[in-house]
């Protein structure tokens, strides 16, 4: 896969849901055998596109809690290996999608989200929606949250 170019891409939240749904106990659980085809050198990516459908109901189009999803079906837990899984859903998406002027170089698209965390790991844990969106280089859309202490 790696020599011939092939990417993969993983969707972690209805691998959980539709494998094994029909078996009888036991049920298999899993996903594709994704730390072995990092490991290998393929370009794995991760991507969800069940947003309210007949057999998934939860979707929410967020590729940062896929990543989520994935740090957890994969094993994928150690700080180096959350950076791998926020890659599935930024570059190796990217990559597997054959984006033309992906990343943050000049001349590049200027699409992007920012969250409000100092690392991929923050962001994984607290899964809030970014505070900004880019399109094209423009602030499109902000999120602010506000916490107030009542007491």
């Amino acid at each position: 896969m790696k020599e011939a170019g092939i990417s993969i891409v993983s969707n972690p939240h209805i691998s959980l849901v539709l494998a094994g749904r029909r078996d009888a106990e036991p049920v298999r659980r899993g996903i594709t055998r994704v730390r072995e085809l990092v490991r290998a050198g393929v370009n794995v990516a991760s991507g969800q596109d069940d947003v309210n459908d007949p057999y998934y109901p939860f979707g929410r189009a967020s590729q940062l809690e896929v990543a989520l999803f994935m740090a957890h079906t994969a094993h994928l837990t150690y700080p180096d290996e959350l950076e791998t899984v926020f890659d599935m859903v930024t570059i190796n998406a990217a990559r597997a999608m054959r984006l033309p002027r992906y990343g943050l170089a000049p001349g590049d698209a200027g699409d992007l989200l920012v969250w409000d965390a100092g690392t991929v790991k923050e962001a994984l844990a607290r899964q809030r929606p970014p505070a900004h969106v880019v399109r094209g280089g423009v602030d499109v859309a902000r999120t602010t949250i506000t916490s107030e202490l009542t007491r």
